[in-house]
């Protein structure tokens, strides 16, 4: 199956075969731009630099590094926002007299006018930053060399003092801000430190000097609970003894005070010594003696003594300790309040210190004034820019429409679906083509015919006679094309068997009739034995081309109602019916080999007619009877009557006329064809354009080949006149024969005198000779 994606040699074609195309949209495009555009006049590009820098003096480089608010340091994008924005332009325009220098912003936006020159200005006038510098060049753009100095300069010239403007009036609006802030947070370090005095003298007994005190405060806090809880025990005790009136036991109590109080401790051991002595005494003595009773009398006295002093210390101590820890839970709070007051305090100073600092500083910046943006280079020679000339525009309307052009021809073969060139036809379908007929000029000859016999003006069926070119016009180059496809079919005959041919089509309106019909005059024409079948029952038209009834015809004999005898027809025929110009008739050979069966009365079912064993066994015996044998068929895909006579057939001819029918069709009627054994053996390309063919650049040739080489001799004269005669003599047998029959009317005695008209004299060989001296090249 062949490929139709364009390769470079198929472009090219493409292209040499659509060149009018191409053509067409370089002219159009070209003398389109050649008439929109002009010459224009050259203009001008200036261009000035400006220097960024953050600080230009000294005392500000000093103190930048101190700088608690700083001022708006612009990076060089803010700044090329700056030299391009609506403010510096109207400063520019006022300072160009663009616009009046008294208009306020509000003005100018009410003014058409003046935002015209605003947006003009804007497309005339750009920066760019140069890289990894900190300097903007300024470009301006203008028709005129002065003019574009001018604004490069004065824009550079605007946007210094404008940035001077704005850096010293940011200087002194943050000496303000910094010299406000100053007085405010000296009055607030002055609040906050007399709420801390006032606090820590309301709660000087309540807070820690320091962490000292407070382990110190936990120390005793600690050592206290350790007496109390030794203290505890030998208090119950003594207040035990006391209470049980049980003195007659030896006990002490000893405690650790912490304050090196002995008093505890002497009463104690006389407590004891006491007791020792009570214990020796009630040796010698009984308990109810006086010695043992005093004895027990002041132990009881010293331990009630010790009782009071223990319960004094114990009181004393329980007390101190709810004093500490009532202590330690106040003094957390107020330290936490003052630590509070204490920051808060600090950081009052820190910030005061500090605008104290910035306010100095900025005293000093004030003293200064601070430039930012120097101007490095100004605008003097601007650079001369010649736009692009009306010529180099047409050229490139040009090329445009180049390109154009070979994608509009690209898109024209890609949608184109039909075939036009005979290598596409072979490889799409695999089948050799026969032949290609050029465009047959109806017109042309129809004016030859009528210019000879004006008579025949009025005749209906003149075009079709007009379309046997082969018999009226057979020095042409259209009848040659015919003759090249006899001599091929004749040479594919010796590779194989073959004497009967459809020719059919792919679909309607290709010309496949007029190919056959001229097909089959040249075929005559070789001396062959013709007979041209018209088999298209639906749109029969074979009977046109030579002037002759329809019926009987083919359908008649089918339908048995003739013999094929009767209904076949000859020059005789042709003669009698309504065909005109019967001296080429006479004069080209062919005719007297040429038999005809028209399809005759056009019946209900064709194809079943045509399957018929009936067909089968005529064209058998025609086979017998004639050397060729041509059937003009009904197209394939329309109709189904062409795939019921390839069976019957030697060889399938389809007629394909150039850009009328798609390729695909083609290639289903093919394969519709060879799928019930019907054996294609070419293809026709009919209607076959100038650029493609060769026929307009050889028409010339064909024509002098024809005229150039009149006879020098009778031969070829004697020849026309011996067939001529042996013509004339069965053209009058049969009119005899058909007068004794009754079946002509003795008006046909016109036609033999107008025979015998055609069949005078011809002129002498001298005679000739002279006359063709002077017309050896006429055509």
């Amino acid at each position: 199956m062949a490929q139709y994606d364009l390769n470079l040699i198929e472009t090219l074609r493409s292209l040499e075969k659509r060149w009018k195309v191409v053509a067409a949209s370089i002219f159009i495009i070209a003398i389109a731009v050649w008439f929109m555009t002009e010459d224009p006049p050259p203009y001008y590009i200036a261009s000035a630099s400006v220097k960024i820098t953050q600080y230009n003096t000294i005392t500000s480089a000093v103190l930048k590094d101190n700088s608690f608010v700083s001022r708006r340091t612009d990076n060089l994008e803010t700044h090329s926002k700056v030299l391009s924005s609506n403010n510096l332009l109207i400063l520019l325009a006022k300072k160009m007299g663009y616009i009046e220098r008294n208009k306020t912003v509000e003005e100018i936006a009410d003014n058409p006018k003046d935002l015209e020159q605003i947006r003009r200005m804007r497309e005339i006038i750009w920066n760019e930053k140069e890289p990894k510098t900190n300097i903007i060049k300024i470009f301006s753009k203008s028709f005129d060399r002065k003019e574009s100095i001018k604004l490069a300069n004065g824009l550079a010239d605007i946007f210094k003092q404008y940035n001077i403007d704005e850096a010293n009036n940011q200087i002194v609006e943050t000496r303000k801000f910094i010299e406000t802030q100053t007085i405010d947070f000296r009055k607030k370090l002055d609040e906050q430190e007399g709420q801390m005095n006032t606090f820590i003298s309301e709660h000087i007994d309540n807070i820690s000097l320091g962490e000292d005190e407070l382990y110190e405060v936990q120390k005793e806090l600690t050592r206290i609970n350790a007496i109390i809880s030794s203290l505890l025990p030998q208090l119950q005790q003594l207040e035990y003894r006391l209470s049980s009136g049980n003195l007659n036991y030896i006990d002490w109590v000893t405690v650790d005070l912490g304050n090196n109080d002995m008093s505890l401790e002497m009463l104690n051991q006389e407590v004891l010594g006491l007791q020792l002595k009570k214990i020796q005494l009630l040796i010698y003595h009984k308990p109810e003696s006086p010695e043992v009773l005093d004895l027990e009398y002041r132990i009881n006295t010293l331990i009630q003594n010790m009782a009071k002093e223990y319960r004094s210390i114990f009181d004393n101590l329980v007390e101190r300790r709810e004093e500490l820890l009532l202590k330690l839970n106040i003094i957390p709070a107020n330290d936490a309040v003052l630590q509070k007051l204490r920051r808060e305090t600090n950081l009052l100073k820190d910030t005061y210190a500090k605008f104290r600092n910035e306010l100095q500083s900025a005293y000093i910046r004030e003293s200064e004034k601070i430039v930012e943006v120097s101007v490095l280079e100004e605008a003097a020679d601007p650079t001369e820019i010649k736009d692009t000339t009306r010529w180099q525009k047409t050229f490139l309307g040009a090329i445009v429409g180049l390109i154009l052009g070979v994608v509009l021809a690209y898109l024209f073969e890609t949608f184109d679906t039909s075939i036009d060139r005979v290598e596409d036809v072979e490889t799409y379908i695999g089948v050799p083509v026969l032949g290609t007929i050029p465009h047959i000029n109806v017109e042309e000859t129809i004016e030859k015919m009528v210019a000879m016999h004006p008579d025949s003006e009025t005749n209906k069926n003149l075009k079709y006679y007009a379309s046997l070119v082969t018999h009226y016009q057979p020095k042409s180059a259209v009848s040659e094309s015919y003759r090249k496809i006899r001599t091929n079919l004749d040479f594919i005959k010796l590779q194989r068997e073959g004497k009967v041919f459809m020719v059919t089509s792919t679909t309607l309106d290709e010309g496949k009739t007029t190919s056959i019909a001229n097909l089959a005059v040249t075929m005559a024409q070789m001396g062959n034995k013709t007979l041209l079948i018209s088999c298209d029952f639906r749109r029969p038209s074979v009977y046109r081309l030579f002037g002759i009834d329809r019926e009987p015809g083919l359908t008649n004999v089918l339908l048995g109602n003739y013999q094929w005898e009767d209904v076949l027809r000859g020059i005789t025929d042709v003669f009698m019916g309504d065909m005109i110009m019967l001296e080429e008739v006479i004069t080209n050979p062919g005719l007297d080999n040429l038999n005809i069966i028209t399809g005759g009365s056009i019946p209900a079912n064709p194809s079943e007619l045509l399957a018929s064993n009936e067909m089968s066994n005529f064209l058998d015996k025609m086979r017998d009877e004639f050397d060729i044998i041509l059937i003009d068929a009904p197209p394939v895909l329309p109709v189904t009557d062409a795939a019921i006579l390839a069976n019957k057939v030697d060889g399938i001819i389809m007629v394909y006329q150039v850009s009328k029918a798609a390729r695909t069709s083609l290639k289903r009627a093919v394969n519709h064809l060879q799928n019930v054994n019907g054996d294609v053996w070419g293809v026709i390309l009919n209607d076959v354009a100038s650029e493609i063919g060769i026929f307009s650049e050889d028409k010339d040739y064909y024509t002098r080949y024809y005229t150039e080489a009149t006879p020098t001799d009778d031969s070829l004269v004697g020849l026309i006149t011996f067939k001529a005669k042996e013509i004339y003599g069965k053209v009058q047998g049969k009119f005899k024969d058909s007068q004794a029959e009754g079946k002509i009317s003795d008006g046909s005695d016109k036609v033999l005198g107008f025979f015998d008209k055609i069949f005078s004299p011809f002129p002498s060989k001298k005679k000739k000779d002279s006359e063709d001296e002077d017309d050896e090249f006429k055509v």
